[in-house]
Formats: structure tokens, sequence, C-alpha cells
């Protein structure tokens, strides 16, 4: 088949139409094992069992182990529905022309925030506010991938877990601890949900674009 083609989406990548079927339709729908979104979230799956270590090592709770249990559990949940129960995701969408260029421009700004603002807080004498900072700057860095690689979802992952950093950093400043490291708990806990809701069917589709129209 060729892209004149009214079955394949113009924004379709290529690759699609080489694949046999049954394995075409299921990759169309979003179905597939194998489809590389799946493992790309497994990046904020892990980074949210980090942010919640991370926060609970700073805080002296003796009922932390709920805590670590709950996130592994939503973990594996994420794992389980992303490949043991794939819920359709939609056609995969050719990714930015810039897309390499922007994924490591995002990946520079993280380590180079991250370094900068942790520096400056220890500086200061307060290098509590270190699991915000990262939860701030990790959260940041995904926004743009959302249009690199034609994911919705991205957008309301990192600007939540940006927006839940900066208030822990905000807070830490103005109350001391344990504040962010409260944040960076709660920011596990939403990347690794929002990613849940993605692979059970839910926002789903490419980020909105000037002039494209809402599907």
């Amino acid at each position: 088949m060729t892209r004149t083609d009214p079955q394949i989406p113009d924004a379709e990548p290529r690759w699609v139409a080489g694949i046999p079927e049954p394995q075409r339709t299921r990759v169309r729908e979003g179905r597939s094992r194998t489809d590389p979104r799946r493992f790309g979230v497994l990046a904020p799956v892990i980074g949210g069992i980090v942010f919640v270590n991370a926060g609970l090592a700073e805080l002296d709770l003796s009922w932390g182990w709920v805590l670590r249990a709950v996130a592994i559990l939503l973990a594996v949940a994420c794992v389980l529905q992303l490949f043991l129960r794939p819920a359709a995701l939609g056609g995969p969408e050719r990714m930015h022309w810039s897309a390499i260029a922007i994924w490591l421009a995002g990946i520079v700004f993280m380590i180079v925030g991250v370094r900068i603002a942790g520096g400056a807080a220890d500086a200061a004498g307060m290098e509590f506010l270190r699991p915000a900072i990262n939860a701030a700057f990790v959260g940041a860095h995904f926004i743009p991938y959302a249009w690199a690689f034609s994911t919705r979802m991205i957008i309301p992952l990192g600007i939540g877990v940006a927006l839940i950093g900066v208030l822990g950093v905000v807070a830490g400043i103005v109350a001391g601890p344990p504040w962010p490291a409260a944040a960076a708990i709660v920011a596990g806990f939403v990347q690794m949900s929002i990613v849940l809701v993605w692979a059970s069917g839910r926002i789903l589709g490419p980020p909105p674009r000037p002039g494209r129209p809402r599907a």
C-alpha cells in the first residue's frame, strides 16, 4: 500500500505499512507488546520508584515500608498493564524530525539544572531541598518530549511532576524539611499513576499543535 491509501493515516510512520498482518493491525491499534512507547514509559516508572525511595531516605518514618510497598505494587501494575494486558493506545505517529536532538537536549537540561540548583542549595545549607529539585527538573525535562514523540500523556506527566517539585522547593525554603522529601514521594506516585492511566487506554493521542484540529 502507498501513502495515498486512505486507510493509512498521514501521520503514521512509514515502517508500519511494511509489517505483515495480523501484526500490522495490532500496531495500528496500539496493542502490540513491542510498541516502542511501552518501553519508553518504563523510564518514568523506574524514576517514580527512585523518587519515592529518595524521599523516604530523608524521612524517619516507621511506616515508610508501607509507601515503598505501594510504590512497588504500582510499578508492577504499570508493567502488567503495559505488557500482560496491553490496552489499545492508538496507532503510533511519526516522531518530530528533531526528536533525538530534543531528547538529548532534555537530558542535558535536567543534568545541568539539577547540578546547578542542587549546588546552590548545598551552598546555602539547604541540601534537604535536593529531592524536590530533582523532581522539578525531571518533570520539566519531560514536557518537550510530548511533541518530540507525539504523545499527549507526557504533558500532564511532565507538568504535574515539575509543579510538585517546585512547590516542594518553595515549601522547603519557607518551612524547611520535611516538605521537599514529601514532594519527591508525591511526585513519584503521580508519575507512575499517570503512566498506569495511559497504559489503560486513556490520555491518548498526540499533543495539540497550532492549526491541527482536535481528534
